[in-house]
């Protein structure tokens, strides 16, 4: 187990922590690399000339990969947000879209309610109407006004 010393994540192995520190720490990840490739005083003393020209090569290689990482990062962040605009923008369209469809949803069913109370309205009316109808007279009552 090998745990990150950032975060405090466990890690199955070095490898993961390895792969675990240059996707989730990159510029930490970095430092310590660079630091392990510097030499120390005691390895400046003993260290072979050929060993200092590979620490200054590795060192050109890891600031190149680090410049790749950086250009790369700033391609990704540029591509997502122009993603995030055009979504953003067909997100605000629909919204708008749905809006207008709900407001005529809303008028068709305010002039459906004034509908129905105008069939209410002559409903009531012509029950009264017919609860109202005058008795017929029978011809005998003559006499009575009514």
């Amino acid at each position: 187990m090998a745990i990150c010393k950032v975060c405090g994540t466990d890690c199955q192995g070095r490898g993961a922590l390895f792969k675990h520190m240059w996707h989730d720490h990159p510029r930490e990840a970095r430092e310590q690399a660079i630091q392990h490739l510097k030499p120390n005083n005691e390895q400046k003393v003993h260290a072979p000339p050929e060993q200092d020209v590979l620490v200054r090569a590795i060192q050109q290689e890891l600031e190149v990969i680090e410049q790749l990482y950086e250009d790369e990062l700033d391609r990704l962040k540029n591509e997502y947000t122009e993603k995030l605009v055009i979504v953003e923008a067909q997100m605000r369209e629909e919204i708008t879209l749905l809006k207008n469809q709900m407001a005529h949803k809303d008028q068709q069913i305010s002039e459906l309610n004034d509908r129905i109370k105008e069939a209410h309205i002559l409903l009531s009316q012509e029950q009264r109407k017919a609860a109202e109808a005058p008795r017929k007279k029978r011809w005998w009552e003559f006499w009575k006004k009514g």
